[in-house]
């Protein structure tokens, strides 16, 4: 909005700008009439435009006049002058919430006065049918006392239909503190606010919000679809009992969290009593610095169960996980061209994410295929050095994952092997972080941080972080490494070591894990030769190397078993293996590309797609979902679970289970029993297979199960290779 310095509106006489947020801007003005200064919150002139919004906005501010509350900001007056429209309040000099934190944790007292006030202003709102929708410490203004005031009462509920929200796919609030219905574009509540005032509790309890990342829309997407870093992993001082509060208070499905903001205030006042309790410091964790926080420690989170009863968390218990929220919707309102309405936007902080919590697979996945170093033993404790009953324990293993070019909320890899560390969190009681690197120069540095750090594991993923590996292992012969999808050796002949490849030799502190996913792929193709029906399915890749082709590989083989079995000519589009080429968008986040590829398959004749691009196919399960013309075949997770907005067209998924991988490699070093080589999972010991076909159960032919279930035990048995389909005749 323009500068409104010194333009009379009615009565007020505008001084100097005090801030501007997405919906409007703030001035200071003088009133003679009171001899008072007032605060002007200016909605921009383009809103007068709206027909219906001139009476809209005169019935929501009588409404926000009315408002009577010791901690809600007071209306003064309201009106419309020269197609500006605007809200008279008190001018309160001492700032707000925002200014009091400056990125450091509050006191106990502090948090617990901050929550109870605004806390109390919220369920007298609630009470009477309003909802505040962007719930924020900008938005709590601290008087000279120091109590709270919270303002811009429905000031979103004003604008939200002249922006026309449905049609351009606009999300109104500000993303750090937006609930996940709220990102998905969901109908809200007043529990949408209470999730809002638990990202401030969660901020004053660590000294941060939980989400952090490069674009508004990516913190939108972690609220939806992510768990947060557990409080105590950043602010180790936090007592347990405040944790609680805050993990109910952000639980994803609104029916598990408090239901009424006097609930909330309620429980953090049993949390904080009003004298606080000086208890022994914790044991000491590791804790991010704030500088670095958001490549910090994420252990894996999950929201408390329902009720009061809530029992206190335990390192070495599996958690269980939470409901998945509709991640992917707001993919698809960007991808439709939406955009995303911020309020404040150039002051709220943004934040870098938390993780993906699949079911446990753990327990039925058999010990895989393993081709150990015989160069290198593991290390044999010496039992003088154990700790005695008297003694204290010995300090964590310590566990880093360093990411290839993405987030570990990626709903992939990165994802996935960090699954695996807060699994062993939680199970193992070792200590987790990840370091994400955004590009390839990043993934050396990275390592270093790690080793620097006394990392005991460090884990890798991708082939991106091959040479980066292999010369940290090589320098660092006394610690332990993993890498993704990789394995050594890896040079060929003419490739220069350190450069090309990594190393020409096994590294006995390196294990490389490795997937045959071309079995579960290949079941995917079968399935998707017997449920076409334009007798054309489509595929393609993230980028042309081995852990992508290996899927194309293994589709096309089934699908061409299929048709040995059947008699049928069903095609595969985008993937031929005797001339190696295929389609590839040439990176695996973009969903426009996902959604380009699986256009231009279907405007073939494809009607079932695997892409077998990460995240970026999920821009194929928007098209499908949107067109009505195609089914999906999700990969690396199970779709059904990560995506749940594009269920109805999820025919199955091909899962690469790397988070059991990585939780049997931290297990193999807590118990002493880390060796270098290479792990191979395959369909037989269970980390590579098919999903179930879920939402479409019914859609499937028993005989095709039938069928499935047989090629899945040839698979296993030998009977049927991959390879001897692909050059039968």
């Amino acid at each position: 909005m323009e500068d409104l310095t010194g333009k009379q509106l009615g009565p007020y006489q505008i001084v100097a700008p005090l801030g501007e947020g997405g919906m409007a801007a703030v001035f200071r003005a003088y009133q003679p009439g009171m001899e008072r200064y007032v605060a002007l919150k200016v909605l921009p002139r383009h809103f007068a435009d709206d027909p219906e919004f001139s009476a809209r906005f005169q019935r929501e501010a009588r409404i926000l006049a009315q408002l009577q509350h010791p901690h809600i900001l007071p209306v003064f007056d309201y009106g419309q002058v020269e197609g500006y429209s605007f809200i008279v309040m008190p001018f309160v000099p001492s700032g707000t919430l925002t200014d009091s934190m400056q990125g450091q944790p509050l006191s106990l007292p502090r948090i617990r006065q901050v929550i109870s006030q605004v806390g109390d202003a919220l369920n007298y709102a609630h009470g009477r049918g309003l909802v505040h929708r962007d719930v924020k410490p900008s938005n709590v203004l601290i008087d000279e006392g120091g109590n709270c005031l919270l303002t811009d009462f429905g000031l979103a509920r004003m604008v939200e239909a002249s922006v026309n929200l449905t049609a351009s796919g606009t999300i109104m609030g500000t993303p750090a503190y937006m609930s996940p219905e709220q990102g998905a574009g969901r109908k809200i509540d007043a529990r949408s606010d209470i999730y809002s005032l638990g990202i401030i509790l969660y901020e004053m309890a660590t000294g941060r919000v939980p989400y952090r990342a490069e674009t508004p829309v990516a913190v939108v997407f972690m609220h939806v679809s992510g768990p947060l870093p557990l409080p105590r992993s950043v602010n180790p001082d936090l007592p347990e009992a405040v944790e609680r509060v805050i993990l109910k208070a952000l639980a994803r499905d609104p029916d598990d969290r408090y239901q009424t903001a006097e609930d909330l205030v309620a429980a953090l006042r049993r949390a904080i009593p009003e004298t606080p309790m000086v208890t022994s410091k914790p044991e000491p964790r590791l804790t991010p610095r704030p500088k670095d926080i958001h490549k910090g420690a994420s252990p894996t989170l999950v929201a408390p169960p329902a009720g009061e009863a809530i029992a206190p968390l335990a390192p070495k218990r599996r958690i269980p996980g939470w409901a998945w929220a509709s991640a992917v919707l707001l993919l698809g309102l960007m991808a439709a061209g939406g955009v995303l309405l911020l309020a404040n936007r150039t002051k709220e902080p943004f934040a870098s994410v938390v993780a993906l919590v699949w079911p446990n697979a753990t327990a039925s996945i058999l010990p895989p295929t393993y081709v150990p170093v015989k160069t290198m033993s593991p290390a044999v404790p010496n039992p003088a050095a154990q700790p005695t009953p008297t003694e204290r324990p010995a300090p964590k293993i310590k566990v880093g994952e360093v990411t290839e070019m993405g987030t570990v909320y990626d709903k992939a890899l990165n994802a996935l092997g960090w699954k695996g560390v807060q699994d062993a969190i939680a199970q193992l009681g070792v200590d987790g972080k990840y370091l994400e690197s955004s590009q390839q120069s990043e993934n050396a540095k990275n390592i270093q941080q790690m080793l620097t750090e006394d990392m005991d594991l460090i884990v890798t993923v991708g082939w991106l972080q091959t040479v980066d590996t292999a010369t940290a292992a090589k320098a660092n012969p006394d610690r332990h490494f993993a890498i993704i999808d990789y394995t050594y050796p890896d040079c060929w002949e003419g490739a220069v070591e350190g450069k090309d490849c990594g190393s020409a030799t096994d590294l006995a502190n390196v294990r490389g894990v490795l997937f045959q996913t071309d079995q579960a792929a290949f079941l995917a193709g079968y399935l998707a030769a017997g449920m076409t029906k334009t007798g054309k399915v489509g595929t393609f890749g993230g980028m042309q190397i081995r852990a992508v082709t290996i899927d194309m590989k293994g589709y096309q083989a089934g699908v061409k078993y299929y048709n040995q079995v059947h008699g049928t000519a069903v095609a595969v589009l985008g993937w031929d293996d005797a001339t190696q080429e295929g389609l590839f968008t040439g990176n695996f986040i973009s969903t426009d590309d996902g959604r380009s590829f699986a256009t231009s398959l279907v405007q073939e004749g494809a009607d079932i797609i695997f892409p077998a691009a990460g995240p970026g196919g999920l821009g194929s399960a928007a098209y499908c979902m949107e067109s009505r013309k195609c089914l999906i075949i999700g990969v690396d997770y199970d779709w059904y679970d990560t995506a749940p907005e594009y269920r109805s067209v999820e025919l199955s998924s091909v899962l690469k289970k790397v988070d059991v991988a990585v939780f049997k490699t931290i297990e193999d070093v807590v118990n002493g029993k880390f060796t270098g080589g290479t792990l191979f999972y395959t369909i037989a010991d269970g980390g590579v297979d098919l999903a179930s076909y879920h939402y479409l159960d019914n859609q499937v032919p028993q005989t095709l199960k039938d069928e499935i279930a047989k090629a899945k035990a040839d698979l296993i048995s030998g009977a049927v290779t991959v390879d001897g389909v692909l050059q039968a005749r």
